[in-house]
């Protein structure tokens, strides 16, 4: 889950802290990225990715969750 208003999440790694309450975030994310998606993909049937889409590492992984999920069933 994230916060309200928030539609990505940055990695750790591209975060370091300033002071106590300041971070500094070294790379940008585009919307719903390292967010997963559980509504989309829990429909039998549903479509994940559109058409066309260019897989990320995240969403190769997803792929693979879910393979896994359905061999397990």
């Amino acid at each position: 889950m994230v916060p309200d208003g928030a539609d990505a999440v940055v990695m750790i790694e591209y975060c370091h802290r300033l002071d106590d309450k300041t971070i500094e975030v070294s790379r940008a994310v585009s919307p719903l990225e390292n967010v997963n998606r559980p509504a989309m993909i829990s429909r039998k049937g549903a479509e994940i990715f559109m058409e066309g889409t260019v897989l990320r590492p995240q969403d190769i992984g997803l792929l693979a969750g879910l393979v896994s999920k359905c061999s397990s069933l």
